[in-house]
């Protein structure tokens, strides 16, 4: 479950990312235009950023078990884990889960200011 959190999360960086490359780059030819006097003044690219993501995924859910063996190599126990995978057949057909259970993960994804500090005038921390 953790794996599919964090690969959803990694997905809305990398897609704030891809918006931020794009503003720099039209941002870089907003002031060649004005450089060449293909503008009549200066403007700003404007900066776009998910204010928040709502994510909904179904998944697919099993209970497995890992074998647990001593030095011997004799088997002492199983291990129980849970398996995650979003719901969709080509998941189902591609992936060892057998669909035990269902179940929805709902998310919101917000930013998160950075930490403010306020240095006094000697140059600590207030």
């Amino acid at each position: 479950m953790a794996e599919v959190v964090r690969n959803i999360a990694l997905a809305v960086a990398d897609g704030q990312a891809a918006l931020d490359r794009r503003t720099a780059e039209v941002q870089r030819e907003l002031e060649a235009a004005a450089a060449a006097g293909e503008l009549p003044y200066a403007i700003d690219a404007p900066w776009y950023r998910f204010s928040e993501v709502d994510v909904d995924v179904e998944l697919a859910v099993s209970v497995d078990a890992e074998v647990e063996r001593d030095a011997g190599g004799t088997v002492r126990g199983y291990r129980p884990y849970v398996k995650a995978t979003p719901l969709d057949a080509g998941a189902t057909r591609t992936t060892d889960v057998d669909a035990e259970l269902a179940s929805t993960l709902s998310m919101r994804l917000v930013p998160v200011p950075p930490e403010r500090r306020v240095v006094g005038r000697g140059g600590s921390d207030e």
